[in-house]
């Protein structure tokens, strides 16, 4: 009824991140985010939101505090992140151990992350699909280092790990805001096109391509542009449905390549129905009604070579061919028949025949 009253709800789809979009930001000066308490905490606590959240592949409400304050039982803590060494013994997170995890650079980050809307208790897909960062990976971008590293620069005892957050704002010791992670995002979506790309941005124009949702949409285009099977992009961004097919941006490429495809077969199908009616009006004259010859890779058409052996051929489409046609089939003979306005195919019978 409300559709009927309103019409249909348009919903804009959002870009998705993409790693050469987070490459650039690297190359970015945060000294405007990184205020004044502690500044080198505090940009690497964006740079592990951010990363994280791409990898992990979170929504806005799982990685920051959008309204109200932080609880333990709703949101990210440092209880739900766990470091494995390379031979899957967990590591405990302690700034000596973590360290040493570091420094060997083997290993994975698991963290589990917190209840979202199709798993509110946070006993479902939360708790069964797991996120995992390897530490071995090459390049910048690094989302198990970026969270390692900011362990080690602001560890906590293992008794307060589960009432502690996740991501600590230096500036204000509390959980970061929805509000200030969005902020710091847009700014680099805006600073990256302007710096390299030479294209100046508004707030609204940013905001139009992208929101936080696009790290989630990011994630997962990038596990499948590497070839990653949907169960495997279904365990990684927590789906339990085929939902996960409404992020996917490559779906419009695709469908433009394969439509092409198919648009070239139906021409070849056209043309070559086309030639075969001409042939069947003209086949005694060998040319069309305007006068052009039928090209001579078709001639095939006039005549049905049958070698039917020594016995009658008893199949469907023998019976089934033109009376004028079917009279001149013989057995032990090779015959020549040629269809003027009707054409049927008849099969070659085989040995035992």
């Amino acid at each position: 009824q409300l559709v009927s009253l309103r019409g249909r709800r348009p919903k804009n789809k959002k870009a998705g991140f993409t790693l050469a979009q987070m490459l650039e930001w690297e190359r970015l000066s945060w000294k405007i985010h990184a205020g004044k308490k502690n500044p080198s905490r505090r940009i690497l606590v964006l740079r592990a939101i951010y990363q994280a959240s791409f990898s992990c592949q979170w929504r806005r409400s799982e990685s920051t505090v959008k309204k109200g304050k932080w609880r333990w039982q709703k949101h990210l803590s440092r209880a739900d992140i766990k470091y494995f060494d390379e031979v899957g013994n967990e590591v405990l997170a302690t700034k000596s151990r973590l360290k040493k995890l570091l420094n060997t650079a083997k290993g994975y980050v698991q963290i589990q992350s917190p209840p979202c809307k199709n798993d509110q208790s946070g006993e479902g897909v939360t708790s069964r699909f797991m996120s995992l960062l390897p530490l071995d990976g090459e390049g910048i971008f690094q989302p198990g280092r970026a969270v390692l590293n900011m362990e080690i620069e602001d560890p906590c005892e293992t008794g307060s790990r589960a009432r502690t957050p996740c991501f600590l704002d230096p500036e204000t010791g509390e959980a970061f805001k929805t509000f200030q992670f969005d902020q710091f995002v847009i700014w680099a979506v805006k600073e990256a096109s302007r710096l390299f790309h030479h294209k100046v941005l508004s707030e609204k124009e940013a905001r139009s391509m992208y929101s936080l949702h696009s790290f989630r949409v990011g994630g997962t285009n990038a596990l499948r542009t590497v070839g990653a099977p949907q169960h495997v992009r279904c365990f990684a961004g927590r789906w339990i449905s085929t939902a996960v097919q409404e992020y996917d941006r490559q779906e419009i490429r695709e469908m433009l390549t394969y439509m092409k495809k198919a648009q070239r077969q139906d021409c070849k199908l056209f043309l070559f129905l086309f030639l075969f009616l001409l042939r069947i009006i003209s086949s005694s004259k060998g040319c069309s009604p305007l006068g052009i010859r039928v090209p001579g890779f078709l001639s095939y058409i006039r005549v049905l070579k049958t070698d039917i052996g020594k016995r009658m051929l008893p199949s469907p489409p023998a019976s089934l061919l033109p009376r004028f046609g079917r009279n001149q089939f013989r057995a032990g003979r090779l015959t020549m028949t040629t269809f003027r306005v009707n054409a049927c195919l008849a099969r070659r019978p085989c040995q035992n025949q």
